[in-house]
């Protein structure tokens, strides 16, 4: 059993290894990145695979995509 939700918040199930390979394309990591940006990378981890829901957590969600370039189809 998965220690996290999967629930319709989750834009994808493999979404952290997108961005996490996106970090890796751009030269850094996705823990790099939040240190240098003082976020939690277990908070940031939840966020992206949709621990966490709330407003505050989208917006996460979306300032780490922007940063390691991951778009999503519409």
């Amino acid at each position: 059993m998965s220690s996290v939700p999967q629930t319709a918040q989750t834009p994808e199930p493999d979404l952290l290894t997108k961005i996490r390979a996106g970090f890796i394309l751009k030269g850094t990591t996705m823990n790099a990145w939040c240190a240098k940006h003082a976020i939690n990378r277990p908070n940031a981890t939840m966020a992206i695979l949709g621990g966490w829901r709330g407003p505050k957590a989208k917006r996460l969600v979306a300032r780490i995509k922007r940063a390691a370039g991951v778009e999503e189809a519409i």
